[in-house]
């Protein structure tokens, strides 16, 4: 498979900037007021562009997957050329515009709402392309047998490069599809899925006098979860273990 990316201009830029093309400039408002309430306090704003050797249904279907892969609540295209999705603050289209039958030019827009932090749209922005490259993008596997297990409060602790954490986090009842959300007890919302023996959640808060997000993943065994990694792109800090 051939795969060409490039993003525009510093693709990671806060929605005050007019940096993209009028056509894409245009598209995005549109779909960011769709998104967000008019009178949000902060918008920020990602857009990356890929060339993919597939088809149309095929890229479209990889949108729908991308975004369900990464926890977001997204339906299939029902006729039109683009898949949208929404996760907690943020939410992004993905478009597929033909140049043959069998090539594709994909355009990826997330936009965050609360934060003027491009890196919170872009972290999510650079897994969608990620998930859109793969080549194989198999079914969802079946929700994991223990989900109910999971449902309430959890204790955590975490070793960081800095130093340790501990807290405690609530997980609510799961959908069919393995979605859930639910509430750390320090501050913050969180928002995810469970597939097959893997969970995976965003949470969204304020520390450290603004608005931040990190990307918790765990796999699962019958008893419970097991140690898990904690990603921290909105704070610039390295990677933590949380059990």
């Amino acid at each position: 498979m051939k795969l060409k990316t490039r993003a525009s201009h510093g693709a990671d830029r806060s929605l005050g900037n007019r940096w993209l093309r009028p056509w894409s400039f245009i598209a995005m408002s549109v779909a960011a007021t769709a998104m967000f309430a008019p009178h949000a306090s902060a918008l920020s704003l990602s857009r990356g562009q890929q060339t993919l050797d597939v088809s149309y249904q095929e890229c479209l279907r990889r949108a729908h997957a991308a975004f369900v892969a990464e926890g977001f609540n997204a339906q299939a295209s029902q006729g039109a050329s683009f898949v949208g999705g929404f996760l907690g603050s943020s939410g992004g289209y993905i478009t597929c515009n033909p140049l043959s039958d069998a090539r594709m030019i994909v355009n990826v827009f997330v936009a965050s709402e609360g934060t003027s932090d491009p890196n919170v749209p872009g972290a999510f922005r650079a897994r969608l392309q990620q998930r859109m490259a793969s080549e194989a993008a198999p079914p969802l596997p079946p929700p994991a047998p223990q989900q109910a297990a999971l449902t309430g409060g959890w204790s955590w602790q975490a070793g960081c490069p800095e130093g340790g954490y501990n807290g405690r986090f609530t997980l609510g009842s799961f959908g069919a599809d393995g979605s859930f959300t639910g509430k750390f007890d320090q501050g913050g919302d969180l928002a995810g899925r469970v597939q097959g023996n893997r969970i995976e959640f965003i949470r969204n808060g304020q520390w450290a006098g603004k608005g931040q997000q990190q990307r918790w993943i765990a796999l699962l065994s019958p008893a419970g979860m097991e140690q898990g990694l904690v990603e921290r792109p909105t704070e610039m800090l390295g990677n933590c273990a949380f059990t």
